[in-house]
């Protein structure tokens, strides 16, 4: 089963891009599901923001039949460590598993968040208070570690920058499969946090994660792009789907 979508769905820079020129912001979801067609997406603005019950329940509520949700986990307890938050996260999304539509919870750590017997209590304290949980790192220094506790953890497996202590594209789950595209900007320490994100995948780099990614023994995929600038996440996205035997919903709009 894939499950293939974007790294959030509303972005100034999709309007005339990807989403039609008079497409209002409260209409984006929508146009997402409906006319692009995708079976998941990542909720990136839970990140930034604590999300609210109601804001979860109207995205639920416009999402189509078998529709799934992943949900960033607020960045004041990934990126500042307060555990505190946890429960009134918890409990303003719960009910996307309640009604079936959650994928789980990404935690997506810094790259200061190196591989630290602190770090790690910390990562062992966080995962016994959110479930199902999926652990993204940036740093290469907690490679070792995702492979002594794969069966423990679901660890993301992330595309970057080949760029010293970056972590490298590793599948170390069985089973079930996560995993993000961010992009191979070369320039992804100088450029400030919108363009790091502004590459467009070839389709012969495509094929080549097809190929890594249709293997037997992966059962489920969650497969999320978040290169969003300028939408070029949903086009690769489209694209990738295509790949794998998904079908190619709507048009493209021309930047």
């Amino acid at each position: 089963m894939w499950y293939i979508g974007t790294s959030g769905f509303s972005f100034e820079d999709w309007i005339g891009t990807v989403y039609p020129s008079d497409t209002r912001r409260e209409e984006m979801f929508t146009y997402y599901c409906q006319v692009y067609k995708f079976n998941a997406v990542e909720l990136n603005f839970t990140f930034y923001q604590m999300p609210s019950w109601k804001t979860i329940l109207r995205l639920l509520r416009k999402s189509l039949p078998g529709f799934k949700f992943s949900v960033k986990v607020h960045g004041s307890i990934t990126h500042e460590g307060n555990l505190d938050n946890i429960s009134p996260f918890l409990e303003n999304t719960k009910i996307l598993a309640e009604e079936g539509k959650m994928i789980g919870y990404l935690a997506q750590f810094p790259y200061s968040f190196k591989k630290s017997p602190e770090n790690e209590e910390f990562l062992f304290r966080l995962a016994e208070r959110i479930s199902p949980l999926f652990v993204e790192f940036r740093h290469d220094s907690w490679v070792e570690f995702c492979e002594k506790h794969s069966e423990q953890f679901s660890f993301v497996a992330v595309d970057l920058p080949k760029i010293a202590n970056l972590f490298p594209f590793l599948v170390f789950n069985k089973g079930t499969v996560y995993v993000r595209f961010h992009g191979r900007n070369k320039n992804w320490f100088q450029a400030d946090e919108k363009t790091r994100y502004d590459y467009d995948y070839s389709e012969n780099e495509l094929t080549e994660f097809v190929s890594v990614l249709n293997v037997p023994w992966i059962q489920t995929r969650y497969v999320f792009f978040n290169n969003c600038y300028r939408g070029q996440a949903l086009r690769n996205a489209l694209k990738f789907r295509e790949m794998v035997g998904g079908s190619r919903a709507g048009d493209l709009f021309s930047i």
